[in-house]
């Protein structure tokens, strides 16, 4: 619960500071997402993934694609403990590279 808590602060401090549409930030988050996702705690993990939507352009768009491409219709109704998140992380790592 403690390495949960510190992690998600962490994270959203990590946000906070580097601004909006960083892919480090984004792939920060997702590690959080992962995390609480392995500690059996898809609620927290579906609360952490909103705010990344929220908060981190580059972890939005990759959101948005990811959406396209199952056929979700809003980003904030992923399942982040599901296999879209293997998309939207590999979407996010490569963000940047064509432009």
């Amino acid at each position: 619960m403690k390495k949960t808590l510190v992690m998600m602060v962490a994270t959203l401090g990590l946000l906070a500071t580097t601004g909006c549409g960083d892919k480090d930030a984004a792939l920060k988050g997702i590690e959080s997402i992962e995390a609480a996702c392995k500690a059996g705690k898809k609620a927290e993990a579906s609360k952490l993934g909103k705010e990344l939507l929220g908060n981190n352009k580059t972890f939005k768009k990759a959101s948005e694609g990811a959406s396209k491409t199952w056929k979700v219709k809003d980003p904030s109704t992923i399942n982040f403990c599901g296999a879209v998140m293997v998309e939207i992380k590999s979407r996010v790592k490569n963000a940047g590279l064509l432009g």
